[in-house]
């Protein structure tokens, strides 16, 4: 059995230099990706914003849309009211 000691730490080690020199590749590609990657996070979160600030003033602008037209309603019901009337009384 002491002979196999030996060979299964020999093993583990390589398996630890394996595991270290993979982790050390994950790590210098993950900076390489962050640096790639950076002007690009920065210009969507900047577009998003825009996206926001746009999507709030259409939805502003729909609402004040909405009440015009119903308040155009309100004078085109009122005018032929009115135009009934004249009619009424021009007859």
């Amino acid at each position: 059995m002491r002979e196999s000691l030996p060979k299964v730490r020999g093993k583990l080690e390589r398996l630890q230099d394996d595991a270290s020199r993979a982790l050390d590749k994950i790590s210098r590609k993950e900076q390489i990706l962050s640096r790639n990657f950076q002007g690009m996070t920065g210009d969507y979160r900047a577009h998003t914003d825009t996206l926001r600030e746009i999507q709030t003033s259409f939805t502003t602008v729909s609402k004040n849309v909405e009440t015009l037209e119903t308040e155009l309603q309100e004078i085109n019901d009122r005018l032929g009211k009115v135009q009934g009337k004249i009619d009424d009384t021009g007859k």
